[in-house]
């Protein structure tokens, strides 16, 4: 089996079994961490190819993306860009405490399939990002909204130890304002 054509079954099955179970705030944090997970091994391949963390065409590249898949569900651009945004500013953290703990402590990590940028990494990460918009979009369709009640949960299961108690307020302020794009209501709002 060929890994696009794995992927295209992974992503299908978790399409199909979000459509038949009710998606909860921590099947979103178990993605937004799992997705997070994964800035150790950037870290580490940018440190060892002296790549600069930062890279603004990348991260357009990604909002130009997140911005396309938005409007596939019908959610508002803004708002999921800001969110997306939000997790690749708290991502660049991640990576520059990695590899500022490395340079302090001439810690390292072993090469291996989690290191590889190009062909495990990206392709993970992009995986992982459309799989947070659908379970967003289905935990928004079912009702739910991301409230001061949801608030003690996210902060409980975000627990990637990199992120700080701000960034993840951050984090969830921004997924807060997630919702549909819905212009006719807008419409009629400013009717009144």
């Amino acid at each position: 089996m060929t890994p696009i054509l794995k992927k295209i079954i992974i992503t299908f099955s978790f399409i199909l079994c979000n459509l038949a179970k009710a998606v909860e705030l921590t099947d979103i944090t178990a993605l937004i961490n799992h997705r997070l997970s994964y800035m150790q091994g950037v870290a580490y391949y940018k440190y060892h190819q002296g790549i600069p963390v930062e890279d603004i065409e990348r991260e357009n590249l990604i909002l130009a993306n997140i911005n396309s898949i938005s409007q596939q569900y019908n959610l508002n651009t803004d708002t999921l860009v800001d969110f997306f945004q939000e997790q690749m500013d708290i991502a660049k953290n991640i990576q520059y405490r990695y590899i500022d703990k490395w340079r302090t402590q001439g810690l390292e990590i072993k090469q291996n399939k989690d290191t590889d940028l190009y062909n495990n990494i990206r392709p993970t990460i992009q995986d992982l990002s459309v799989k947070i918009i659908i379970a967003i979009y289905n935990y928004i369709n079912e009702g739910k909204v991301f409230s001061v009640n949801e608030h003690e949960i996210f902060m409980k299961h975000i627990n990637i130890e990199q992120i700080s108690k701000k960034n993840k307020n951050l984090l969830f302020q921004a997924l807060s304002k997630i919702n549909f794009n819905l212009p006719q209501y807008k419409a009629r709002v400013e009717l009144f």
